[in-house]
């Protein structure tokens, strides 16, 4: 039987495929938080330009907050935030799947390699074939 000896680098090894999804999800977030940033300040400036207009302050965040401000927050929480949590939680699943499918792959050739050291005469069924060549080798005998 050959005995496959795995390192223990090839065994935690994360596929290049979720490394990317990972470092795509954070970048996505940077971008949103960002995008976060830049609404609240354009909020603020917009506030603060009514109220140089010599608007009441509560009368112009109580019109703006509905109409401006959530809107934005929500827009930026629901697209960029979403795609971000998308891509890092592909990124794990297809981590999950590769480690499954590379441990499968590993038990199906260690199988294989146990079938073949097997000795013949066992007492195990045969295929089809090498039992043919058995009854042809009794009868030549």
């Amino acid at each position: 039987m050959k005995v496959f000896r795995k390192s223990p680098s090839s065994k935690n090894k994360v596929p290049k495929s979720s490394i990317l999804m990972y470092i795509a999800g954070c970048l996505i977030f940077l971008i949103a938080a960002a995008s976060l940033v830049m609404n609240v300040m354009l909020f603020n400036k917009t506030v603060a330009e009514y109220v140089d207009q010599g608007y009441p302050a509560a009368e112009v965040l109580k019109h703006f907050i509905p109409v401006q401000l959530l809107p934005g927050i929500f827009d930026v929480v629901g697209t960029y935030a979403g795609i971000s949590f998308l891509l890092i939680a592909a990124g794990y699943i297809n981590q999950k799947i590769s480690t499954f499918l590379i441990n499968d792959k590993n038990a199906a050739s260690d199988n294989i390699s146990a079938d073949e050291s097997l000795p013949q005469e066992t007492g195990l069924p045969q295929s089809g074939q090498e039992q043919e060549e058995q009854e042809e080798q009794e009868e030549q005998e």
